[in-house]
């Protein structure tokens, strides 16, 4: 009996420390944050400048994506002028979501040049986690 019960604790120990060591060699090819809150964008930015420096040179892709009804503020200069100016200052890449602009009638025209736009948010969130890229939504 209590060789079986040294040969389940090794078990259990061999398995965590292989799956502790797994965990830490995951590979990503970057991170994607979904928000409907352009208030968010600030958090967020600072959350990528984080990882990235923790990255060490690691080029990794960030990217965020703003849908829903957040896009109406992606007309008002005041509030993301400064934003996307945090936000290439951190290797950060903005998107507007197509579908976004066309539910809530705003002309891509009236987005800054810096702003890319993805036809559809959620399908490009799927693509790029087929890619390896992590993503959240807020």
């Amino acid at each position: 009996m209590r060789l079986f019960r040294y040969i389940i604790l090794a078990i259990i120990t061999l398995s965590s420390t292989t799956f502790a060591l797994a965990q830490e060699t995951v590979h990503t090819e970057g991170y994607i944050v979904l928000t409907k809150n352009v208030q968010q964008l600030k958090p967020i930015i600072l959350a990528a400048q984080q990882l990235i420096e923790k990255d060490q040179g690691n080029p990794n892709v960030f990217e965020i994506i703003i849908c829903g009804k957040a896009v109406n503020d992606l007309q008002n200069d005041s509030i993301i002028q400064p934003l996307i100016e945090f936000a290439t200052k951190n290797n950060v890449t903005i998107l507007a979501c197509g579908f976004s602009l066309q539910k809530f009638k705003i002309d891509s025209t009236k987005i800054p040049k810096k702003i890319g736009i993805v036809e559809n948010g959620i399908l490009y969130n799927f693509q790029r986690q087929k890619q390896g890229t992590l993503s959240i939504e807020l």
